[in-house]
This record gives C-alpha cells, sequence and structure tokens, in this order.
C-alpha cells in the first residue's frame, strides 16, 4: 500500500451533502466514503487495509463498499494483476 499522501487542498475531509442526506445509506457506508475520499488519487485501498485501520471487520467494509457500489456513489476496475482500483 502507498504511504505517500498528497498535500490537501483542504486540511479538512469532506463529503458530498447529497450522499450525507441520503437517507437509504447507513452510516458505516457514508463514514467509509469520507475516509476513502480523504486519501491520494493514487492512494491504493484493500478492504484488509482499510479494515485495519479503520478497527472494523473486513465484512463490515466489505458491506459498506457494495452499498456505496449499489447506489452509485462507488465504482471500481479490476488492474490485470487482479487488483481493484476504486474511483
Amino acid at each position: 500500500m502507498s504511504k505517500t499522501l498528497r498535500t490537501p487542498k483542504n486540511p479538512y475531509g469532506s463529503c458530498p451533502r447529497k450522499l450525507l442526506e441520503d437517507k437509504n445509506m447507513s452510516i458505516k457506508a457514508k463514514a467509509l466514503y469520507a475516509f476513502m475520499e480523504c486519501k491520494s488519487d493514487n492512494w491504493n485501498f484493500t478492504t484488509s487495509s482499510m479494515a485495519s485501520q479503520l478497527k472494523k471487520s473486513r465484512k463490515t467494509i466489505l458491506k459498506a463498499m457494495v452499498e456505496l457500489k449499489t447506489n452509485g456513489w462507488m465504482t471500481y476496475h479490476k488492474k490485470i494483476d487482479g487488483k481493484e482500483l476504486y474511483d
């Protein structure tokens, strides 16, 4: 996992108001979105590393990711080597 962080334009994390007000989204999915959004564009996300950093189970992270993907808040692309690239 890359440990290089970009210098943020804003020293605070951000999350779209539309996502925060979406009643169909769980607080865990919203928090995961905010966590991922504050990382640099080239950050390599894995469910295991996020689970460790956020002190949640891998299953919890996967469930939140599915919720974000299902509702159109996140997309991912699988690399040729099998790794996934999230947007």
